[in-house]
Parts: C-alpha cells; sequence; structure tokens
C-alpha cells in the first residue's frame, strides 16, 4: 500500500472572500496532483500521452467529501492512491489535510482514450505496472 504525496500552498485565487479555500478549486488541485503523480510518480508526463501517444484521461466520476475548511497560505499535503486498476479506466482516491487535520477526501475515475476517436482504449505496459505501485487498500471509513 503506498500513497504518493504532493504539497500545493492555498494561493489566493483558490479562495473566496472569506479566504476559505471555494469548494470548486478542490477539484483543479486534485487534478493538478493527478498530473504531478504522473510526471513524477511513474514517468508518465500527461503533456507526452497527449502529444506524442494521443492519450487522454478524462474524468469520468468525481465525489468529494470536505472535511474542514482551508485558508489562504496553508500547504495541503495531497496523498494520491490508486484503488482500482481496471482494463480501460483508473479509479484514484485522494486525501487532503494540512498539519495532519484532513480537509478532503476525494474519489476519481478516469478513462484512458485515444484522443483522436474518443474510444476507451486498454491501459498496458509499462504504465499499468507503474499504475499499480500505487494501489492502496481504501475502506469507507476513512473516506467519510
Amino acid at each position: 500500500m503506498t500513497w504518493w504525496r504532493a504539497e500545493q500552498a492555498v494561493r489566493f485565487h483558490h479562495c473566496d472572500p472569506a479566504g476559505i479555500v471555494f469548494y470548486s478549486r478542490f477539484f483543479e488541485l486534485v487534478q493538478e496532483a493527478t498530473e504531478d503523480f504522473f510526471r513524477h510518480a511513474i514517468g508518465m508526463p500527461f503533456d507526452d500521452l497527449v502529444e506524442r501517444d494521443g492519450i487522454v484521461m478524462p474524468a469520468v466520476a468525481l465525489d468529494a467529501r470536505w472535511h474542514a475548511p482551508s485558508r489562504l497560505a496553508e500547504i495541503l499535503e495531497i496523498d494520491v492512491g490508486v484503488a482500482h486498476l481496471g482494463t480501460t479506466s483508473v479509479h484514484f482516491v485522494y486525501e487532503l489535510a494540512c498539519r495532519g487535520e484532513r480537509r478532503m477526501s476525494a474519489r476519481m475515475k478516469q478513462v484512458q482514450t485515444l484522443r483522436a476517436t474518443g474510444r476507451p482504449t486498454p491501459i498496458v505496459e509499462p504504465m499499468r505496472g507503474r499504475l499499480a505501485q500505487y494501489r492502496v487498500e481504501r475502506s469507507e471509513e476513512r473516506y467519510e
């Protein structure tokens, strides 16, 4: 069970007028962490996948729970794991925290798709093996 961690500072553009991260901005933070995961954890940057290989990874499902507010200038720790690796899909899980306090939990299903056709395509090596290194057990209790 291996989580990969990114850190992200909460910036002014993430926040509402009260200085609290606006809920939709969390989805941007999760997407950025996913792109960083592909680049740094598995060594397959999104730009290479899209431009060189013609592969895109659209999200088809996203579910989130907020546990506490996040504020301007905090550093969020974003843990990324793979809960399920299907034939064409990856189910990512995320835990966001600040100084050990849970802020948000999320699940996102992405489907590997050929850019030219928009049709799903099987996840093959080396991506499959690299993603499998980050498989995590995901209990509902941790998510809630």
